[in-house]
Order: structure tokens, then sequence, then C-alpha cells
């Protein structure tokens, strides 16, 4: 080899010369590039596609590599990212990594939770990441911090700026933390604002206690973060992951996100520098081949019913040895793995850990639309989800059409209701497993040949996980009710329009039982409590609430007949006056209006009485004259059978029925 071509090999791989040292200005002299990629339409050589999937966007004015810039993004109404890119290298003890960023415009992000960049991390090992996190909420600017998830025993508690539950708390981790700026805010940005430059170097520190590894943090030019006394990667750094962990968290369903609006990542060029334990500048060999996990072939799915599928498949390995964990989801007609559901209902709920390899593998999957064609993938992985999992290949596409629902050539009329109960002129029985309901403009149907059933709202199962027994319609309530256990009852409360559970049969639609409606003037009471006698004029009994107080009716299970009174109370447990008294002899099931009340504001509960007490807040819970002590807040409700006192702005404690405890809830 002549002295000029290597000159030349020396001046592409040494950072002390040329133009990428000066674009690249803060990275240390005499490191050996292991990638200088510009995502030219591609990723480069040494990089792992592990979901096969890849995007790119145009940016002509794109910083440093125009026009193709790597695009990571998250869908709209998906919960899922397009994939994760990995570049394997030898464990290094010093890594500059380089790279123009930015983020689109409506970018909503997880706050004040972890938005993933980057990880830099040994794999085996730890599993640290640059991460962009919001501490002023949603659609906030959002500062770079690097996050340590130590698995080598080290800690950095001793470090000012390290932020860890676990350092007052050992069992909460003391391995996993924030490291926050403390050099300057240059590392704030907002989403939209533009690309970014982003240098960041990081030393090893020789032991898990030698307190002497570096973390350096450059944003546009300026150093935000800047620590020489910590413990970090001591088993070494040789992996380099474009990885979000979008990968069907709870926390992406559109109740928690704006699933309008897609979420981008964008890269121009990305550079990744190290040094080796070996020393010098020579680069070092090439890592040896990845073992990643085995590639389900076989896989294939069946109709059980209407609603579940069955997959089968042959297990593979993790890589290591050991069974894979799978990662399975199904999309309705067409599969796009990307955008696809991870499974979440039956045996197949993910992640699917049969424990096996090389056997057939069968499980289950629930909840799919009866009649509709559904395409399931998978792939077999090693390790965490979301944290440092290693994927194999994607398995071939199984397709599955769900069995049908096929209504009897007779529908069956709906079952009488009891004595003295006239049925609700909008419920039918269409099917021998459907019981339909109208109300408003609106169509309620319980479906399923036995039970538990499940509840459809205008034809979409808007309920799934409301499961039960029995369909009811209330009129006096104008309320829709669902039996999920015997003796418990879900309805949706017309003002609140939410699922609230009640205790108790609803209406005397079974047994011998009273039920009433009455009205109210002014703003809604705190409570009502109801007064029975067994004659006209008799000395009135205040029936427990249990027997099922609501927003305008009663319903009094205990008695066939008898003579009622209702009163509201105040905030101060006042009662207000007595409606008529109405009597009724007609028999179980009866009903009558019994007039107007007055607001009110006291809460009966399981028989006992509840009050807040006090002139102003902090106010004091008692029940039955004597001081809940421990329960102090700001106000006091009757929601549904339960009683609620707020206690911290926006949050609740409730009284639960069943647990017979205090609980705590959202509002």
């Amino acid at each position: 080899m002549s002295m000029k071509v290597l000159l030349a090999l020396l001046l592409v791989c040494l950072w002390s010369a040329g133009a990428k040292a000066q674009t690249w200005s803060n990275a240390p002299a005499g490191l050996t590039t292991v990638t200088d990629c510009p995502f030219s339409n591609a990723l480069c050589p040494g990089w792992q596609n592990v979901y096969n999937t890849q995007a790119y966007a145009s940016f002509p004015n794109a910083p440093l590599s125009p026009s193709s810039v790597f695009d990571t993004y998250l869908a709209a109404n998906s919960t899922t990212g397009n994939g994760q890119w990995a570049l394997p290298f030898q464990s290094a003890r010093e890594v500059f990594l380089g790279t123009w960023w930015r983020q689109n415009a409506d970018f909503e992000g997880f706050a004040p939770f972890a938005n993933k960049l980057l990880f830099v991390m040994n794999d085996g090992g730890d599993a640290n990441f640059l991460n962009w996190i919001q501490y002023g909420g949603k659609n906030t600017p959002g500062t770079l911090t690097w996050v340590f998830q130590a698995k080598d025993g080290s800690n950095n508690c001793h470090v000012a700026g390290y932020s860890s539950p676990g350092c007052s708390n050992p069992a909460g981790g003391p391995g996993t933390g924030n490291l926050l700026p403390n050099v300057s805010s240059a590392g704030t940005v907002a989403a939209g604002s533009g690309w970014h430059k982003l240098e960041l170097y990081i030393k090893a520190s020789t032991t898990t206690t030698s307190q002497d590894g570096i973390f350096r943090l450059w944003v546009d030019g300026v150093k935000t973060t800047d620590y020489v006394n910590l413990n970090i990667s001591t088993n070494g750094i040789n992996r380099v992951e474009i990885n979000h962990t979008w990968d069907g968290t709870s926390a992406l369903n559109c109740s928690n996100r704006d699933c309008s609006k897609a979420w981008h990542h964008y890269w121009d060029h990305l550079i990744v520098a190290a040094s080796f334990s070996g020393g010098g500048t020579t680069p070092p060999p090439p890592p040896p081949p990845s073992v990643n996990p085995g590639t389900v072939g076989d896989l294939s799915a069946t109709a059980v019913n209407t609603t579940r599928a069955s997959v089968q498949f042959t297990a593979v390995s993790d890589g290591t040895g050991n069974p894979a964990k799978y990662d399975i989801r199904s999309g309705r007609d067409v599969m796009s793995w990307g955008a696809a559901q991870s499974v979440s209902q039956g045996t197949c709920t993910v992640p699917f850990a049969p424990g096996v390899m090389s056997q057939m593998v069968t499980c289950n999957i629930d909840g799919l639309t009866p009649g509709y064609t559904y395409k399931i993938q998978m792939v077999a992985f090693r390790g965490t989800m979301g944290l440092d999992a290693v994927y194999g290949s994607l398995s071939n596409v199984a397709t599955v059409t769900m069995q049908a629902e096929t209504p009897p050539p007779n529908p069956p009329t709906p079952p009488s209701p009891p004595p003295g109960i006239s049925a609700p002129s909008n419920l039918s029985l269409l099917a021998a497993d459907t019981y339909r309901i109208t109300k408003g403009s609106d169509i309620w149907e319980l479906r399923g040949a036995s039970a538990p059933f499940v509840l459809y709202k205008n034809g979409v199962c808007g309920a799934c996980d409301v499961v039960g027994y029995s369909l009811i319609f209330s009129q006096e309530l104008n309320t829709i009710g669902l039996e999920f256990q015997p003796g418990k009852h879900q309805y949706i409360d017309t003002q609140l329009n939410e699922w609230v559970v009640i205790s108790g049969t609803i209406l005397g639609l079974t047994g011998a039982s009273v039920t009433g409606s009455f009205t109210y003037a002014g703003t809604i009471p705190a409570g009502f409590n109801v007064y029975w006698s067994a004659s006209p004029g008799g000395t009135k009994v205040r029936l427990p609430l249990y027997t099922g107080v609501w927003d305008r009716g009663f319903h009094d299970p205990q008695h066939s007949v008898g003579c009622y009174e209702v009163r509201g109370y105040d905030g101060t447990g006042i009662e207000g006056p007595s409606t008529p008294e109405v009597c009724t002899a007609s028999g179980p099931g009866s009903s009558r209006d019994i007039g107007q009340i007055t607001p009110r504001k006291v809460i009966d509960f399981a028989g006992a009485v509840w009050e807040l007490q006090g002139a102003s807040a902090p106010y004091v819970m008692y029940k039955d004259g004597v001081c809940e002590c421990t329960l102090a807040g700001y106000s006091l409700r009757y929601k549904t059978g339960v009683v609620e006192m707020e206690y911290l702005p926006g949050k609740w404690v409730r009284r639960d029925a069943t647990l017979n405890e205090w609980v705590i809830t959202e509002p």
C-alpha cells in the first residue's frame, strides 16, 4: 500500500482533521468512525432494521445532507411506531454521537413521561437513553436529559443533578434516574422549532463505584450538560438505537392523546465514533454476527367462534438458546405492522411467553368482530419490550375470517315483565342472542348466546369492557342498565354520560318491590332520603340507602306495598320538606310519581349517615357522628351509590360499597 493511500485512509477514519471535525466541533480527537450515515433514502452498512421498515422525508434545506432525511413516526390513530433501528459494534469505552434532529409541530408528546430519542447502551447490560421531557405538560417545550437504566448495580446518588426515587428508597432502584442539565438551558426546545444539532460524549467509568465517568451534551453547539464524576456504562458501550418504544402502551390510546395528529422525529445524518479497549486509531474488526431471535414461518389461524381466533405456530429460540417471547398483532382486512394493535385479549395477550422451543404452540385472540377478516403477524424477541428488547424478523401473515352472527328465522318474543311492570315499548328481542333498546337517537344492543354478554352502541362495541347477564331499561330514570354480576348493575348516567355501578335490583323488575320517581326544584341536592310506612299517616321509617336512591327515582326491594315520602338535604345535613305522601297497594313492581322536593345535602350510605363538618376547608368527615379524622378535604358529594370526598383538587376519596373501604378515584 502506497503512502498516499494510507494517508487517505487515516484522513477518513480519524476525527482530528477534515470536514467532519469542523461539522462536529465537540468531537474528541483520535476516535474511530463506526458509522457516518447521511440517510440518503437508505440505512448505512452495519445498521439492523429490526422490523424491516423504514421511511424517509424530503427536506431540501436539511442542514447537512439534503434532501433525504430519516423519518421515524407514530402515525395518526396508531399506538405503535414505524420501527426500531440498531447499530451494534465492538465494546467501546468512549463514544461520541452527532446528529441533526427535529420534530413536527404536531408532536404532542408524553407529559411528564419519557419521549425517548436515542439509546447509547450495552446490549445485555444498561439501557441508557437521551430523553426529551416536557415538564410543563403536553404541547409544551421539552428538555433534553440523559436517563440511566443501569443493570450493573451502579448508581449516581452522589451526584448533584441526578434525580432518582431510588436514592431515598433503594427498593425503587437507584440505578434508574434522570441526569439534569447543569450548564445552560439551551437544551429546552419546542416541537416544530426547526433543526437542532445534537452532540453527546460518554466515557465509561472504570468500575461501578469509581465515579470517573463522563457525560456531556451540546445542543446547537452550546453545552447544556457536563458531568465528570459519574458511574456510567461500566460494562462498555456496544450499541446505538433509534428507538422511541412506541409499542402499543395504553398511554398511546386516543383517550390519552390527540389521535388525529401524527408524531414525527426527523434525522439528517448521524455519526458515531468510538475509542475501543485495544487503543489506537485502526478500525477494529467487525463485531461477530448478531444472533437475533428466530423467525416464525408457519403461523396460521382459525376461527373458533364469532369473536375468538385460534393461533398456531412452531416456537423458536430467543437467540441465546432459550425460549423466545412474542409480540402478536392483528389488523382488520390488512396487515401494516406499525399500525396494527398488539393482542390484549385472550391467551395470546402480549408479551406472549409459552416457554418452549421447537414445539407447536396454540393460543387464542379474543374480542374480534363477527364476520370480519383479520390479518395476524408476530415477531419473536428477548428482553423487555420498551426497554432492551432484541427482535427477530417478522413472521408470515396468517388470515382468518370470523364466523358471522346468524339470527334464527323466527326471533322469540321478549320475556314478559313481572306483574305490575309495563315492558318498555322500545325493548325488542331481535334474536336468541341479541336484546335491543332504543334511547333517543342511540341503539343499544346486548349480544351473545350465553353469559357473559357484550354491550354495543349503534353497532360499535363501545363498552367492550362491560360484560354481564342482562340488559335493563328504566323508564322512570331514563337510563340503560346492564347487570354484570348477580345483584350488581352498571348503567349510563344521562347527566354524567359515564358508566357507574349501583347495587341491588333495578326498579322492581324482579321480586316484590316498589319503585318511585320524583322531581326537585333548584340545584341538585347532595342526596335524598326515602321514608316508608305501612299505612297512610303512619310513622315513617327512613329506608337505608342501599335499597337504591338515584337522581330522580328510588327502588325499595323490601316492600311490595306502603306509603312513601322523599326529602332532600343540603350540605349541612339539614333535610328539606317532604314530598306529599304517596301510597301504593298495587303489588310488586308498582311505580308512582310522588311529587317535588327542595334541595338538600347529606349522605346516607350503607345504613350510616356521612357528614362533612366545618365552617371552611379543610373539613372533617363524620360517620354516624364519629369523626373519621384521618380524612380531610374540600367537599362532599353523592354519586350513584358511593360517598365521595374531594381531598385534593381533582382527586376523590370514595367509599366502596363492595370492599367497604376508602379508595382513591379520579373525578
